[in-house]
């Protein structure tokens, strides 16, 4: 997670997945890997886009970290370096919420899966 603020996107259970796909256990995991990069790379950009911008330094400094996998678990993060990013995210008492990364994450939801329908499919 970032310094600032992030938003991590883990998906367990992969061996239930895998078995709900018609294809093999490596196939599934590989191309799983690349739907979580993808999505990763969706909700970076849908942050972008919803980022309220002033000199555009927080839009900037969205930015993804490197997609893992350790056994059945796949983790892909992107994070915002401005330090000022979680007054936007949330608030303070004298300013109102302008959300953009968890907006930016539930929007790359669906892709995540359509993704998915579209990588395993044979």
């Amino acid at each position: 997670m970032g310094k600032y603020g992030g938003m991590s996107v883990q998906f367990e259970g992969l061996d239930k997945l895998f078995r709900s796909f018609n294809v093999s256990k490596t196939k599934a995991r590989n191309e799983t890997f690349k739907a979580v990069e993808r999505t990763v790379k969706k909700a970076q950009s849908n942050s972008k886009s919803l980022a309220a911008v002033d000199t555009g330094y927080m839009r900037d400094h969205i930015n993804t970290q490197p997609t893992e996998s350790h056994g059945d678990v796949i983790t892909g993060s992107y994070e915002s370096l401005a330090s000022y990013s979680g007054y936007q995210e949330y608030g303070t008492r004298k300013m109102a919420a302008h959300p953009f990364m968890r907006p930016g994450t539930k929007q790359a939801e669906s892709f995540f899966y359509q993704e998915l329908r579209r990588l395993l499919s044979v």
